[in-house]
């Protein structure tokens, strides 16, 4: 091809490419409303990386390489890390909540995250070649394990591209509003972290919003979307441990794309955390890792009263008591707060206002939590709970039972997930039936997901006009065209 036309076709495919942007407005979009949020973000997570590597490293036992992939464990860091730097945000927030002590705290917890990103640099140069583990029996062929790959990379892909959608969006959903994102916001207004007696709901453990205070202090209302990508983070995080549990991309795909969970990835919700920490449990009993252990109960314990069952349960099966102690002492200060202010390490339970758990939708109808049309995001769908009868070893059997008898009870889907998700990823699907059962399921799943993302006001921010990035402030009022 001749020069003139090289450069006709070059001045051609960029004046497309400017008008796609133009009347997109993907790039203004991010750089109007999502740059700023998801730099302090990316900030915060730094810094919640450095607050799981510390306490992880008390014992001195992770200043070394994480023994499969040559690298220091980041994603466990930042899982654990979490809701113990969000603590650290509500004891300082005890004091006082302004920009004088947040960013002192964000600073510090990012000095020692990037020590551990410097580390984990150095393990990963320092590494010796892997080991290829040997084919698993009943292997598939490599064309259906190739295909298999693809369709796992993809809808795991398209889960966190809608949640990065998701998270584009102001706060909306009902929990988000009325006290995982409500309870730091009025503390802000008041100026510290104050008793809320006639919301029930701030008596929770709150490790993992305590996190947002940095976010609402420096940004306004703004940090909500800052917020969102900070719990993107942590599902991603969650998804690199449950794959290096499963090593199968079908079963890690199985759990990602539970309607529940993948609905709710871009939301101020804890249950991508939660199920990460539970998951970081699960694998520390396994290995006798007993300072991982412990700061995966801590960190459950700052995170939800759910973790407490779950806990229990793997503790009992697995016949580890000493990880208990060290973890009940990092995870016990809201039960302290709570014994402090209202006379019970466990408000709002075992008291008058206590939140209503059992029969939460109802009766327990195995139906309506594989999927229910008016309440999506508590649908479990049919993957993940396939998975669970086929679990293997005596943890998952115990987590797997425990989960059955909570189900009786008819409690929130979402409380649930833990006692499944682990099972599943024990789970393994040797038989072809079993993973065209899930394949169909998960691309049915995945469909849902990108569905109700496509319905959602979120999805017509991408569409936004130039007129109503400038009619004010970004994120000041409505992008819905």
């Amino acid at each position: 091809m001749s020069k003139p036309r090289l450069i006709l076709a070059a001045a051609i495919a960029t004046f497309l490419l400017l008008t796609l942007l133009d009347r997109f407005k993907v790039i203004e979009l991010l750089a109007l409303r999502a740059a700023l949020p998801l730099a302090l973000a990316s900030i915060e997570a730094v810094a919640v990386v450095g607050a799981g590597f510390a306490v992880r490293g008390l014992r001195g036992r992770v200043w070394r390489v994480h023994e499969e992939s040559g690298a220091l464990d980041l994603p466990l860091d930042f899982i654990l890390g979490y809701p113990i730097f969000g603590t650290l945000c509500f004891l300082i927030a005890t004091m006082r909540i302004a920009t004088w002590t947040m960013l002192p705290l964000l600073a510090i917890g990012a000095i020692f995250g990037l020590y551990a990103i410097a580390r984990w640099r150095e393990g990963v140069r320092q590494a010796p070649s892997p080991v290829e583990a040997p084919p698993p029996v009943k292997a598939p062929s490599p064309a259906e394990a190739d295909s298999r790959g693809r369709l796992s990379y993809t809808v795991i892909a398209l889960v966190f591209l809608c949640a990065f959608i998701a998270a584009l969006a102001p706060p909306f959903s009902l929990d988000e509003l009325a006290y995982h994102l409500a309870v730091p916001k009025v503390w802000l207004l008041e100026g510290r972290a104050i008793a809320l007696p006639l919301l029930s709901h701030s008596y929770f453990p709150l490790g993992i919003e305590s996190a947002d205070l940095p976010f609402l202090t420096l940004l306004g209302d703004e940090g909500g979307i800052a917020s969102h990508f900070l719990h993107l983070f942590a599902a991603i995080a969650t998804t690199m441990l449950i794959q290096r549990r499963a090593k199968n991309l079908l079963i890690t795909a199985a759990i990602v794309t539970t309607p529940a969970l993948a609905i709710t990835a871009g939301w101020s919700l804890v249950d991508f955390p939660l199920l990460g920490i539970c998951v970081a449990l699960w694998l520390a009993l396994e290995q006798d890792d007993d300072t991982t252990a412990a700061a995966a109960i801590g960190a459950g314990l700052l995170t939800k009263y759910t973790f407490i069952p779950f806990a229990l349960v793997a503790l009992i099966a697995a016949r580890r008591w000493r990880p208990a102690l060290p973890g009940l002492l990092i995870g016990s200060v809201f039960f302290i707060r709570n014994l402090l202010i209202a006379g019970n390490p466990i408000a709002p339970f075992l008291a008058a206002g206590a939140p209503h758990v059992a029969n939460y939708r109802g009766g327990a109808y195995l139906a309506d939590y594989v999927f229910d049309p008016k309440f999506l995001d508590e649908s479990l769908g049919a993957s993940m709970l396939t998975l669970a009868p086929l679990a293997g070893g005596v943890i998952p059997f115990a987590l797997l039972a425990a989960g059955i008898a909570l189900f009786v009870l008819a409690p929130s889907a979402r409380l649930l997930i833990p006692f499944f998700a682990v099972p599943a990823m024990s789970a393994t699907t040797e038989r072809r039936w079993i993973r065209w059962f899930l394949s169909i399921a998960i691309a049915v799943q995945t469909l849902l997901v990108v569905y109700m993302t496509m319905q959602s006001d979120a999805f017509s921010l991408l569409g936004t006009g130039r007129n109503q990035t400038q009619r004010g402030r970004p994120g000041s009022q409505s992008l819905v065209t």
